[in-house]
C-alpha cells in the first residue's frame, strides 16, 4: 500500500512540476585507467543520450534521469574479436538545489544520486556480458547567460559502488551533456 501510494504522489508531482522535463545528448568515457575484465575490454568514449523529468518537492530540486550510452570496446584477450559493442542503460534519481549568481547570470543546479546501470559488452546478440551496477552520480547543471532559455550544460560523474559480477569491478565514469529544457 505505502509502495502504491508513494509512486501515485511522485507521478502526479511529476505531471504538476513547472517544466515538462529536458532532453540531453552527449559524450561519455570511463577514466583513463579503467577497463572490464575478465577479457580486458578497453572501452572507448561513446554517446550518450537520455530524458530528466522534474519531480516537484519543496525546497529540493529533484530529477529521475533515464540515460543510455554507446561505446566501441576493444578486447585485449586472445579467445575474443579485436573490437566488441558496449551497450548500457541507467536509472537515478537526482536530488540538488539550485544557485543563482545573478551577478554573472548563471544558473548553478549541483545534484547527487543513487542510480542502478544495466551493461553489456557484446560480438554478436546473445554472445557476451550482461551485468549491472549500483552507482552514486554527482551532476552539474549549468544555464550560461549567453545561451538560451531552454540550453544547459550538463556534466556527470558516475562512481560505481557494487556490481552483479564479481569479475566486474564497479567503474568510474564522466558525461558531457547539452541539455535541452521544456
Amino acid at each position: 500500500m505505502l509502495k502504491n501510494l508513494s509512486l501515485v504522489i511522485l507521478l502526479c508531482s511529476t505531471l504538476s512540476a513547472e517544466t515538462a522535463g529536458s532532453l540531453f545528448v552527449g559524450y561519455s568515457r570511463f577514466d583513463a585507467d579503467q577497463y572490464l575484465p575478465p577479457a580486458s575490454f578497453v572501452v572507448e568514449p561513446g554517446l550518450s543520450a537520455g530524458l530528466l523529468l522534474p519531480i516537484r518537492i519543496p525546497i529540493v530540486d529533484m530529477h529521475y534521469k533515464v540515460r543510455a550510452a554507446s561505446h566501441s570496446v576493444s578486447a585485449i584477450y586472445k579467445g575474443y574479436p579485436g573490437y566488441v559493442n558496449y551497450i548500457s542503460a541507467q536509472n537515478t534519481m537526482l536530488c540538488g538545489k539550485t544557485f543563482y549568481f545573478n551577478h554573472f547570470q548563471i544558473k548553478f543546479l549541483p545534484q547527487i544520486g543513487l542510480g542502478l546501470l544495466y551493461e553489456n559488452i557484446y560480438n554478436e546478440w546473445g554472445d557476451g556480458y550482461l551485468y549491472n551496477q549500483l552507482f552514486v552520480d554527482f551532476s552539474l547543471r549549468i544555464a550560461l547567460p549567453n545561451l538560451s532559455d531552454h540550453f544547459e550544460i550538463m556534466i556527470n560523474r558516475e562512481i560505481g559502488l557494487e556490481s552483479s559480477l564479481d569479475d566486474f569491478l564497479p567503474q568510474r565514469r564522466t558525461h558531457f551533456s547539452l541539455v535541452v529544457t521544456y
